[in-house]
């Protein structure tokens, strides 16, 4: 395949480099242009590149396109891969972050730099209230615009992801405040007789989601075998509380109850018909485990907000209130205990339905050097 290049200006700075590409639906010859900038030298070794990819099929033709222009497309394209709630998210970071910082260049002209710049600029820039970007959130945006960028490879947009070359920011993981045995009893004690007690007592016995256990139906328990089984989890979207799959396929589990919360379940389940009987018809008949009194669904906002008020509700001793930390701890404070109580490793990921092993090591590497001391102790007593 034969090319030209002409120079556009005097100097001999800009070129025009033009090659034929097959025929036009009408047959005749499909002539492309591209400008470049920089010596002739550089035009011959762009244009012998050109060439080179289109011999092998691997030539894309620059888009017109701007980011922001893909960006709309793209959400539109994919939409319904994604939960309501994750496309929420996704059109607030485009359209407040993403496309005010990026949106007005060609996709086909964005660089890896333009985009290391705009993580730069995100970390530094200003929030709401005030606050730089953490980098767990500017991470968040990096695999959005990955995944985005990615498809438009496949999609033959672009030859190449730009932000495969972009270092994505570090995210230092911190060990997750954990409440003590004897905070987590006064907790439970203060929650109790509260339509906030059961979902409490049952993430941290079980490590589900606060989402996850709001969603739980009575037809998800097996009074005979204490077996729970997580079906579905609750999406507080604008549009209102819509049940969703749960977040990975491992996360569809089922999960052996303590003998002790099979009980209070039992008492919940006597307290829903005693509810019925007092509300009558204003008794909203949800079939949901957890229920506020008048049955209707506990919402993750409001099941947040009543766990930090029953917080500084708590008393051991002559001190009243607990640290406040996110719900989801308790979660954690589940996988502390059965590391703890010396459980494999496989049986905590089961529990908390990570989609494989290394995720839990991961998060909880922390607690490996107790559990190496602990088995170099078990080999101690052996050989002694």
């Amino acid at each position: 395949m034969q090319g030209y290049i002409r120079p556009r200006n005097e100097k001999k700075t800009c070129w025009e480099l033009s090659w034929y590409d097959g025929h036009k639906p009408n047959g005749k010859p499909d002539r492309k242009f591209k400008s470049f900038k920089g010596s002739e030298r550089e035009a011959h070794k762009e244009l012998r590149r050109i060439l080179c990819e289109i011999d092998r099929g691997e030539y894309i033709t620059p888009s017109d396109m701007t980011l922001t222009s893909y960006f709309e497309y793209w959400m539109e394209s994919t939409r319904t891969s994604r939960s309501l709630l994750t496309n929420q998210e996704y059109d607030k970071i485009i359209n407040k972050h993403i496309c005010p910082a990026l949106g007005k260049w060609k996709i086909s002209q964005i660089k890896p730099l333009h985009i290391q710049d705009y993580y730069t600029y995100a970390l530094r820039a200003k929030d709401d209230n005030g606050k730089g970007l953490s980098a767990q959130t500017v991470l968040h945006h990096h695999t959005l615009i990955h995944k985005a960028l990615q498809d438009a490879v496949k999609w033959q947009i672009i030859a190449r992801n730009p932000s495969d070359s972009v270092e994505s920011p570090k995210v230092i993981r911190t060990e997750k405040a954990i409440y003590t045995k004897e905070q987590i009893k006064a907790f439970l004690e203060t929650a109790k007789g509260t339509a906030y007690y059961l979902p409490i007592l049952l993430c941290i016995a079980t490590g589900m989601r606060r989402n996850e256990v709001l969603a739980l139906w009575w037809s998800d328990y097996d009074a005979e075998t204490g077996y729970i089984y997580l079906n579905r989890a609750f999406e507080q979207t604008k549009s209102g509380l819509i049940y969703k799959e749960p977040k990975t396929a491992k996360s569809r589990r089922a999960i052996c109850l303590p003998p002790m919360i099979r009980k209070d379940i039992m008492v919940q389940k006597e307290q829903q018909k005693i509810n019925l009987a007092k509300y009558g018809e204003k008794y909203h008949d949800s079939d949901l485990i957890c229920t506020q009194a008048n049955g209707k669904p506990i919402t993750p906002q409001l099941m947040s907000n009543g766990f930090h008020r029953m917080l500084d509700k708590v008393k051991i001793g002559d001190k009243v209130g607990l640290p406040h930390t996110p719900f989801h701890n308790l979660r954690h404070t589940h996988a502390t205990i059965l590391f703890q109580e010396g459980i494999h490793p496989k049986i905590v990921q089961e529990r908390l339905g990570h989609s494989n092993i290394a995720t839990t090591l991961d998060i909880y590497s922390h607690m490996i050097p107790t559990m190496q001391k602990d088995a170099a102790d078990k080999i101690d007593d052996f050989l002694s």
